[in-house]
């Protein structure tokens, strides 16, 4: 069966959806220099950032890299992905804002600031490697997957769908594994929660673009200039506007 240029761009949308996982997760080890990169890997809808020292926002970039002290904001509707060194995968979901912070030592990764909101976390770095805080918590990744939601009265919440996390505060600590929950009001010690249902809790997360460079796609000079109007719209990051092109 012979696929027109259009059919192949959907085919080649939807197939790298399916491998960016396996992508992330089988990618070589990152050198000592990437460690310190935070990539932006897609964007949807309104995404801002705020460089380090600076009080304005600009639109956010599929590519550009974040460095310590960095924000990164997303509106109602609006959702992002990151990439931490090419090992984790940090989708964030509608208003949130996050800031990178510095490594704690030359072979640590960028830490996170969750100001509000709510992030997944798919992390298969070597454990121990990457903090993340918010106003009341910290969480210590220890290889896992989880999701981590700050709400308005400054409540953390934790929830841990595979691996390990140490969760805490000045007042104690928890270590959870899988399908084990806790909250963390603030100036208080972690309280342990019943468990939840993985699937339910990531749902907002499951529905995103595929993150794919089209320039890997090797489009002839004609199926460029066909598929002009499409790529334009992928890579701001209008997939279904990409689609309908």
């Amino acid at each position: 069966m012979r696929f027109t240029a259009g059919q192949k761009y959907l085919r080649l949308t939807i197939f790298g959806a399916i491998v960016l996982a396996h992508s992330f997760a089988f990618s070589a080890p990152a050198t000592n220099g990437e460690n310190l990169q935070v990539k932006i890997a897609a964007v949807q809808g309104l995404v801002e950032i705020s460089r380090n020292g600076a009080t304005a926002w600009q639109p956010a970039l599929t590519n550009q890299v974040l460095h310590p002290f960095d924000r990164l904001r997303t509106g109602l509707d609006s959702r992002a992905a990151l990439l931490w060194s090419g090992q984790s995968v940090v989708p964030l979901g509608a208003a949130t804002e996050i800031e990178i912070l510095p490594p704690n030592s030359q072979d640590d990764e960028c830490g996170l600031h969750l100001v509000r909101g709510i992030i997944s976390f798919f992390h298969r770095d070597q454990p121990g490697r990457i903090q993340i805080i918010t106003r009341g918590a910290m969480a210590g990744v220890e290889g896992t997957e989880f999701v981590l939601a700050v709400n308005d009265e400054d409540t953390t919440t934790l929830s841990v769908i595979d691996g390990r996390v140490k969760f805490g505060n000045a007042r104690g600590s928890v270590t959870l594994t899988n399908g084990q929950q806790a909250v963390i009001e603030l100036s208080k010690p972690p309280a342990p929660m019943p468990g939840f249902i993985a699937n339910n809790l990531l749902q907002w997360c499951f529905y995103y673009p595929a993150v794919l460079d089209p320039a890997d796609l090797q489009f002839t000079p004609e199926e460029q200039k066909n598929l002009a109007a499409s790529l334009a719209a992928y890579r701001a990051g209008n997939v279904p506007e990409a689609l309908s092109q």
